[in-house]
């Protein structure tokens, strides 16, 4: 059985649920992956997300995202 946050980024997550919490996967909040294209600050904070959880061995999911090389 694998467990997973949510709508990570948003509303009452916060980093420090990425190594309390025994969460496999992490699936960032839509708002985060709206305008990738567009926004580097948007893309550049996706990105830490991503990096962040590669270096804790979590499975992670950007959702919404028609393209998107981070990985």
């Amino acid at each position: 059985m694998f467990t997973g946050i949510d709508d990570f980024g948003t509303g009452y997550s916060s980093l420090s649920y990425l190594y309390r919490l025994p969460a496999d996967s992490i699936k960032l909040d839509r708002s985060f992956t709206q305008d990738l294209q567009n926004d580097a600050k948007q893309r550049k904070i996706v990105e830490m997300i991503v990096s962040t959880c590669k270096q804790m061995d979590k499975r992670k999911l950007v959702a919404h995202i028609k393209w998107v090389a981070l990985s």
